[in-house]
């Protein structure tokens, strides 16, 4: 895919280069898994003209776990930030799941009041 490099090498690359910085607020993700998701695209003898083929593996349908977990490893590193951060996995959901899907909504909703309320 010629036309996708350089937009990656421009835009993308300098944001997963960069040294990442936790936003040293309290902050929690919550994501599907459980759904078949593209995990890695391999291309045989180097031959890039060719379809890729797709390995799959588990996430939301979108964004595969690997990715997921590595960000919540990022998160958990700085000591402040690891008292801040909450990684919910919310299994069954797929991406767009968790504001469209009624039970997943709920959750979503639960974790904004809980992050809410005034400690007593």
């Amino acid at each position: 895919f010629g036309d996708g490099v350089e937009p990656y090498r421009r835009r993308q690359l300098p944001r997963t280069r960069g040294d990442f910085q936790a936003p040293l607020v309290p902050v929690t993700c919550l994501n599907g898994v459980g759904k078949s998701t593209p995990r890695r695209l391999v291309y045989w003898d180097g031959d890039f003209d060719a379809p890729a083929e797709l390995v799959y593996g588990d996430g939301d349908g979108t964004v595969n776990l690997a990715s997921m977990l590595a960000f919540d490893d990022k998160m958990r590193q700085h000591p402040v930030q690891r008292k801040q951060f909450k990684s919910i996995k919310l299994a069954g959901a797929g991406h767009s799941d968790i504001v469209q899907v009624q039970w997943a909504l709920q959750r979503v909703v639960q974790e904004i009041q809980e992050a809410n309320r005034v400690p007593s």
